[in-house]
Protein backbone atom coordinates (compact mmCIF):
# COMPACT_ATOMS: atom_id res chain seq x y z
CA UNK A 1 0.00 0.00 0.00
CA UNK A 2 1.28 3.42 -1.37
CA UNK A 3 1.01 6.20 1.17
CA UNK A 4 0.65 10.17 -0.66
CA UNK A 5 1.80 12.88 1.36
CA UNK A 6 0.81 16.27 0.41
CA UNK A 7 3.27 18.98 0.58
CA UNK A 8 1.82 21.76 3.09
CA UNK A 9 2.73 25.38 2.07
CA UNK A 10 3.45 27.61 4.83
CA UNK A 11 2.55 31.17 4.38
CA UNK A 12 4.90 33.76 6.35
CA UNK A 13 3.41 37.25 5.95
CA UNK A 14 5.85 37.87 3.22
CA UNK A 15 5.68 38.06 -0.43
CA UNK A 16 8.29 37.97 -2.78
CA UNK A 17 10.11 41.64 -4.35
CA UNK A 18 8.94 42.01 -7.32
CA UNK A 19 11.10 42.59 -10.00
CA UNK A 20 9.76 46.34 -10.97
CA UNK A 21 10.66 47.84 -7.50
CA UNK A 22 14.11 46.04 -7.68
CA UNK A 23 14.39 48.14 -10.96
CA UNK A 24 13.45 51.13 -9.61
CA UNK A 25 15.13 51.13 -6.61
CA UNK A 26 18.45 50.04 -8.72
CA UNK A 27 17.77 53.07 -11.19
CA UNK A 28 17.47 55.76 -8.32
CA UNK A 29 20.45 54.67 -6.97
CA UNK A 30 22.27 54.47 -9.88
CA UNK A 31 20.44 58.25 -10.74
CA UNK A 32 21.95 59.76 -7.25
CA UNK A 33 25.58 58.23 -7.80
CA UNK A 34 25.54 59.34 -11.14
CA UNK A 35 24.32 62.73 -9.60
CA UNK A 36 26.62 62.85 -7.37
CA UNK A 37 29.95 62.38 -9.29
CA UNK A 38 28.50 64.91 -12.14
CA UNK A 39 29.35 67.29 -9.11
CA UNK A 40 32.39 65.53 -8.31
CA UNK A 41 34.44 65.25 -11.01
CA UNK A 42 34.33 69.26 -12.59
CA UNK A 43 36.27 69.80 -9.22
CA UNK A 44 39.04 67.06 -9.86
CA UNK A 45 42.04 67.67 -11.81
CA UNK A 46 44.24 66.19 -13.93
CA UNK A 47 48.17 67.19 -15.68
CA UNK A 48 48.43 64.89 -19.16
CA UNK A 49 51.56 64.89 -20.36
CA UNK A 50 51.86 64.42 -24.43
CA UNK A 51 54.66 64.36 -27.08
CA UNK A 52 52.61 66.11 -29.95
CA UNK A 53 55.75 65.46 -32.37
CA UNK A 54 55.10 61.40 -31.50
CA UNK A 55 51.76 61.13 -30.57
CA UNK A 56 52.53 59.42 -27.38
CA UNK A 57 51.30 60.15 -24.15
CA UNK A 58 54.40 60.11 -21.02
CA UNK A 59 52.33 60.42 -18.13
CA UNK A 60 48.89 61.72 -15.92
CA UNK A 61 49.31 62.99 -12.04
CA UNK A 62 45.71 63.70 -10.57
CA UNK A 63 46.18 67.31 -8.20
CA UNK A 64 44.92 67.12 -4.70
CA UNK A 65 44.14 69.14 -2.49
CA UNK A 66 47.24 70.58 -1.05
CA UNK A 67 48.55 73.62 0.99
CA UNK A 68 51.12 74.51 -0.91
CA UNK A 69 52.62 73.48 -4.74
CA UNK A 70 55.42 70.74 -4.44
CA UNK A 71 58.90 71.66 -5.25
CA UNK A 72 59.58 69.35 -7.55
CA UNK A 73 58.98 68.62 -11.71
CA UNK A 74 56.75 66.45 -13.71
CA UNK A 75 58.18 63.28 -15.27
CA UNK A 76 57.33 62.75 -18.33
CA UNK A 77 60.07 60.61 -19.52
CA UNK A 78 59.21 57.02 -21.67
CA UNK A 79 61.17 55.39 -19.27
CA UNK A 80 59.81 53.58 -16.05
CA UNK A 81 63.50 53.85 -14.65
CA UNK A 82 63.48 57.34 -15.26
CA UNK A 83 63.22 59.74 -12.10
CA UNK A 84 63.62 62.84 -13.55
CA UNK A 85 61.96 65.06 -16.39
CA UNK A 86 65.00 64.80 -18.96
CA UNK A 87 65.48 66.32 -21.86
CA UNK A 88 67.20 63.90 -24.53
CA UNK A 89 66.83 65.73 -27.95
CA UNK A 90 65.72 69.97 -28.24
CA UNK A 91 62.18 70.08 -27.53
CA UNK A 92 59.66 72.68 -26.69
CA UNK A 93 57.64 72.25 -23.97
CA UNK A 94 54.11 73.67 -23.74
CA UNK A 95 52.09 74.20 -20.18
CA UNK A 96 48.41 74.33 -22.24
CA UNK A 97 45.08 74.63 -20.70
CA UNK A 98 41.96 75.94 -22.37
CA UNK A 99 37.95 76.64 -21.95
CA UNK A 100 38.10 78.55 -18.23
CA UNK A 101 34.73 79.14 -18.21
CA UNK A 102 34.74 81.30 -15.12
CA UNK A 103 31.88 81.27 -13.53
CA UNK A 104 31.55 77.37 -14.11
CA UNK A 105 35.17 76.57 -13.22
CA UNK A 106 35.12 74.54 -9.91
CA UNK A 107 38.49 73.26 -9.53
CA UNK A 108 39.71 74.59 -6.40
CA UNK A 109 42.28 77.48 -6.17
CA UNK A 110 45.13 75.28 -3.83
CA UNK A 111 44.69 72.63 -7.06
CA UNK A 112 45.40 75.59 -9.43
CA UNK A 113 48.29 76.57 -7.70
CA UNK A 114 50.12 73.38 -7.11
CA UNK A 115 49.31 72.36 -11.62
CA UNK A 116 50.45 76.02 -12.39
CA UNK A 117 53.55 75.61 -10.28
CA UNK A 118 54.39 71.89 -11.41
CA UNK A 119 54.18 72.92 -14.94
CA UNK A 120 56.19 76.25 -14.65
CA UNK A 121 59.25 74.40 -13.57
CA UNK A 122 58.91 72.56 -17.05
CA UNK A 123 57.57 74.28 -19.46
CA UNK A 124 59.12 76.94 -22.27
CA UNK A 125 56.02 78.65 -23.00
CA UNK A 126 52.24 78.43 -21.75
CA UNK A 127 49.21 78.91 -23.43
CA UNK A 128 45.93 79.65 -23.22
CA UNK A 129 43.25 78.57 -25.84
CA UNK A 130 39.85 80.67 -24.99
CA UNK A 131 36.78 80.75 -23.28
CA UNK A 132 37.53 82.65 -20.10
CA UNK A 133 34.06 82.97 -18.74
CA UNK A 134 30.85 81.82 -19.40
CA UNK A 135 29.29 85.45 -20.11
CA UNK A 136 31.02 88.84 -19.46
CA UNK A 137 30.16 89.49 -16.23
CA UNK A 138 32.55 86.72 -15.33
CA UNK A 139 35.08 88.10 -16.82
CA UNK A 140 37.08 89.75 -14.48
CA UNK A 141 36.82 86.92 -12.24
CA UNK A 142 38.49 84.69 -15.32
CA UNK A 143 40.83 87.56 -15.79
CA UNK A 144 41.75 87.33 -11.90
CA UNK A 145 42.57 83.60 -12.41
CA UNK A 146 44.58 84.03 -15.18
CA UNK A 147 46.87 86.64 -13.65
CA UNK A 148 47.45 83.88 -10.83
CA UNK A 149 48.45 81.68 -13.32
CA UNK A 150 50.58 83.86 -14.94
CA UNK A 151 52.64 85.38 -11.67
CA UNK A 152 53.41 81.87 -11.01
CA UNK A 153 54.81 81.54 -14.82
CA UNK A 154 57.09 84.55 -14.58
CA UNK A 155 58.69 83.10 -11.16
CA UNK A 156 60.14 80.64 -13.68
CA UNK A 157 60.38 82.90 -16.84
CA UNK A 158 57.68 81.13 -18.97
CA UNK A 159 56.27 83.78 -21.21
CA UNK A 160 52.18 83.37 -21.38
CA UNK A 161 50.24 83.42 -24.71
CA UNK A 162 46.33 83.09 -25.32
CA UNK A 163 43.66 83.46 -28.29
CA UNK A 164 40.53 84.03 -27.98
CA UNK A 165 37.10 81.52 -27.78
CA UNK A 166 33.83 81.72 -28.79
CA UNK A 167 32.87 83.11 -25.65
CA UNK A 168 35.75 85.87 -25.53
CA UNK A 169 33.91 88.49 -28.10
CA UNK A 170 34.30 91.65 -25.44
CA UNK A 171 37.83 90.81 -24.66
CA UNK A 172 40.87 92.81 -25.59
CA UNK A 173 44.63 92.51 -25.83
CA UNK A 174 45.04 95.36 -23.20
CA UNK A 175 42.47 92.69 -20.98
CA UNK A 176 44.62 90.05 -21.41
CA UNK A 177 47.54 92.28 -21.41
CA UNK A 178 46.62 92.92 -17.59
CA UNK A 179 46.11 89.61 -17.05
CA UNK A 180 49.94 89.17 -18.05
CA UNK A 181 49.32 87.16 -21.29
CA UNK A 182 49.79 87.86 -24.89
CA UNK A 183 47.17 88.24 -26.97
CA UNK A 184 47.12 86.63 -30.68
CA UNK A 185 44.47 87.49 -32.85
CA UNK A 186 45.57 86.14 -36.78
CA UNK A 187 49.36 87.01 -35.47
CA UNK A 188 52.17 84.58 -35.68
CA UNK A 189 55.65 84.69 -33.76
CA UNK A 190 58.66 83.26 -35.34
CA UNK A 191 61.84 81.98 -33.27
CA UNK A 192 65.12 80.64 -34.95
CA UNK A 193 66.75 77.43 -34.26
CA UNK A 194 70.67 77.05 -34.02
CA UNK A 195 70.42 74.90 -37.85
CA UNK A 196 69.23 78.41 -38.94
CA UNK A 197 65.57 77.41 -39.63
CA UNK A 198 63.00 78.99 -38.32
CA UNK A 199 59.41 77.95 -35.51
CA UNK A 200 56.55 79.69 -36.41
CA UNK A 201 53.80 80.35 -34.39
CA UNK A 202 50.26 81.43 -35.24
CA UNK A 203 47.61 82.16 -32.72
CA UNK A 204 44.04 82.07 -34.67
CA UNK A 205 41.34 84.36 -33.33
CA UNK A 206 38.15 82.23 -32.73
CA UNK A 207 36.56 80.37 -36.15
CA UNK A 208 33.54 81.95 -34.74
CA UNK A 209 34.37 85.07 -34.06
CA UNK A 210 36.07 85.35 -37.52
CA UNK A 211 33.43 83.57 -39.81
CA UNK A 212 35.98 81.02 -41.09
CA UNK A 213 37.99 83.53 -42.50
CA UNK A 214 40.90 81.81 -44.72
CA UNK A 215 44.28 82.28 -42.33
CA UNK A 216 47.40 81.83 -43.33
CA UNK A 217 51.11 82.22 -41.50
CA UNK A 218 50.92 85.75 -41.75
CA UNK A 219 54.69 86.86 -42.12
CA UNK A 220 55.64 90.69 -42.56
CA UNK A 221 58.88 89.72 -43.85
CA UNK A 222 61.36 86.80 -45.68
CA UNK A 223 62.71 84.03 -42.92
CA UNK A 224 66.38 85.49 -42.91
CA UNK A 225 64.60 88.15 -40.57
CA UNK A 226 62.67 86.08 -38.60
CA UNK A 227 65.40 85.82 -35.89
CA UNK A 228 64.98 88.70 -34.82
CA UNK A 229 61.22 87.21 -33.22
CA UNK A 230 59.26 90.25 -34.76
CA UNK A 231 55.80 90.31 -33.59
CA UNK A 232 53.56 90.53 -36.51
CA UNK A 233 49.88 91.75 -36.39
CA UNK A 234 47.71 90.65 -38.51
CA UNK A 235 47.92 89.41 -42.21
CA UNK A 236 50.72 91.08 -43.97
CA UNK A 237 49.35 91.16 -47.65
CA UNK A 238 51.57 87.93 -48.33
CA UNK A 239 49.55 86.14 -50.83
CA UNK A 240 48.79 81.87 -49.83
CA UNK A 241 51.50 81.06 -52.51
CA UNK A 242 53.82 83.35 -51.18
CA UNK A 243 53.18 81.85 -47.70
CA UNK A 244 53.04 78.64 -48.92
CA UNK A 245 56.64 78.91 -50.21
CA UNK A 246 57.80 80.01 -46.42
CA UNK A 247 55.90 77.60 -45.01
CA UNK A 248 57.41 74.61 -47.46
CA UNK A 249 61.03 76.23 -46.74
CA UNK A 250 61.96 73.98 -43.56
CA UNK A 251 59.81 75.87 -41.28
CA UNK A 252 58.09 74.53 -38.04
CA UNK A 253 54.79 75.56 -37.79
CA UNK A 254 52.34 75.34 -34.77
CA UNK A 255 48.72 76.87 -34.59
CA UNK A 256 46.83 77.68 -31.36
CA UNK A 257 43.21 77.55 -31.87
CA UNK A 258 40.24 77.90 -30.00
CA UNK A 259 38.34 75.49 -32.48
CA UNK A 260 39.78 72.72 -33.83
CA UNK A 261 37.49 73.43 -37.05
CA UNK A 262 40.20 76.36 -37.13
CA UNK A 263 42.60 74.02 -39.34
CA UNK A 264 40.04 73.82 -41.89
CA UNK A 265 40.17 77.95 -42.59
CA UNK A 266 44.41 77.34 -42.98
CA UNK A 267 45.85 77.81 -46.55
CA UNK A 268 48.54 75.79 -45.57
CA UNK A 269 47.96 72.29 -42.84
CA UNK A 270 50.57 73.20 -39.72
CA UNK A 271 52.88 70.60 -39.04
CA UNK A 272 50.95 71.39 -35.18
CA UNK A 273 47.76 72.31 -34.02
CA UNK A 274 46.94 72.63 -30.17
CA UNK A 275 43.46 73.38 -29.49
CA UNK A 276 40.38 73.00 -26.82
CA UNK A 277 36.55 73.98 -27.39
CA UNK A 278 35.17 70.36 -27.11
CA UNK A 279 35.66 69.86 -23.93
CA UNK A 280 36.64 66.52 -24.06
CA UNK A 281 32.66 65.45 -24.70
CA UNK A 282 31.98 67.14 -20.98
CA UNK A 283 29.39 64.62 -20.09
CA UNK A 284 31.12 62.57 -22.19
CA UNK A 285 29.00 59.95 -24.62
CA UNK A 286 29.64 56.68 -26.38
CA UNK A 287 30.09 56.95 -30.22
CA UNK A 288 30.27 60.61 -30.05
CA UNK A 289 26.46 61.02 -30.62
CA UNK A 290 26.68 64.32 -28.80
CA UNK A 291 28.62 65.59 -32.19
CA UNK A 292 26.71 63.48 -34.32
CA UNK A 293 22.88 64.51 -32.71
CA UNK A 294 23.67 68.37 -31.15
CA UNK A 295 26.80 69.61 -32.88
CA UNK A 296 28.15 70.72 -36.10
CA UNK A 297 32.11 71.17 -35.64
CA UNK A 298 33.27 68.55 -38.46
CA UNK A 299 36.27 67.48 -36.16
CA UNK A 300 33.83 66.73 -33.52
CA UNK A 301 31.94 64.44 -36.12
CA UNK A 302 35.03 62.52 -36.86
CA UNK A 303 36.19 61.79 -33.27
CA UNK A 304 38.11 63.57 -32.77
CA UNK A 305 37.06 65.90 -29.70
CA UNK A 306 40.18 64.91 -26.74
CA UNK A 307 44.01 63.91 -26.91
CA UNK A 308 46.42 63.46 -30.02
CA UNK A 309 44.86 62.98 -33.16
CA UNK A 310 46.57 63.17 -36.77
CA UNK A 311 43.89 65.30 -39.40
CA UNK A 312 45.08 65.33 -42.88
CA UNK A 313 49.42 66.28 -42.46
CA UNK A 314 48.57 67.88 -39.27
CA UNK A 315 49.37 66.68 -35.54
CA UNK A 316 46.96 67.92 -32.95
CA UNK A 317 45.99 67.93 -29.40
CA UNK A 318 42.82 68.51 -28.64
CA UNK A 319 42.46 69.82 -24.28
CA UNK A 320 39.30 68.95 -22.27
CA UNK A 321 39.43 72.50 -20.66
CA UNK A 322 39.11 73.07 -17.40
CA UNK A 323 35.41 74.57 -16.51
CA UNK A 324 31.82 73.98 -17.52
CA UNK A 325 29.26 75.26 -19.78
CA UNK A 326 25.69 75.11 -19.48
CA UNK A 327 25.69 73.01 -16.64
CA UNK A 328 28.27 72.82 -13.89
CA UNK A 329 28.59 69.13 -14.10
CA UNK A 330 31.39 66.74 -16.21
CA UNK A 331 31.02 62.94 -16.82
CA UNK A 332 34.40 60.79 -17.72
CA UNK A 333 36.05 63.72 -18.76
CA UNK A 334 37.99 65.10 -15.75
CA UNK A 335 39.60 68.91 -16.15
CA UNK A 336 42.99 69.04 -17.44
CA UNK A 337 46.25 70.73 -17.78
CA UNK A 338 48.77 69.65 -20.27
CA UNK A 339 52.36 69.73 -20.59
CA UNK A 340 53.04 69.20 -24.32
CA UNK A 341 56.22 68.56 -26.29
CA UNK A 342 57.57 69.46 -29.74
CA UNK A 343 60.07 67.49 -31.03
CA UNK A 344 62.92 70.53 -32.36
CA UNK A 345 65.52 69.59 -35.30
CA UNK A 346 67.74 71.92 -33.22
CA UNK A 347 68.23 73.97 -30.27
CA UNK A 348 66.25 77.67 -29.94
CA UNK A 349 69.16 80.05 -30.42
CA UNK A 350 70.35 82.46 -27.76
CA UNK A 351 68.67 85.12 -29.28
CA UNK A 352 65.49 83.56 -30.06
CA UNK A 353 65.54 82.12 -25.83
CA UNK A 354 66.09 85.93 -24.96
CA UNK A 355 63.24 87.07 -27.10
CA UNK A 356 60.93 84.38 -25.76
CA UNK A 357 61.45 85.62 -22.87
CA UNK A 358 60.20 89.54 -23.51
CA UNK A 359 57.21 88.26 -24.84
CA UNK A 360 56.02 88.29 -20.80
CA UNK A 361 53.84 91.19 -19.88
CA UNK A 362 53.75 92.41 -16.25
CA UNK A 363 50.74 91.21 -14.35
CA UNK A 364 49.18 94.85 -13.42
CA UNK A 365 47.99 94.55 -9.42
Amino acid sequence: MYHYQKSNIYYTGKTPMPYLEILIVGAVLSAGLTLLWLNVEPRRLEIDCFNLSDLTKLSRKTIFNVAAAPERTIKTSNSANASDCIRLRPTLRIAFFSDWHAGYMLVPQQKITAAATLLAQEADLCVFAGDLANSARFYADGLADLALISKIMQRYDVPCLAVRGNHDAGLTAADFAAAGFRLLCNDSLAFSLTDGHPFLIFGADDYRLSHGTALNFALTSNPSFIADLPIHSGHSGHSAKETSNVIDNNVTTLLIAHNPDSILAMTEPPNYMIAGHFHGGQIYMPWHLEFKLLRHEVLGRHGLIRGVHIWQKSKLFISRGVGCVCLPWRFLSRPEFSLLEINLPAELTPEAKASMTKLTMPVKD
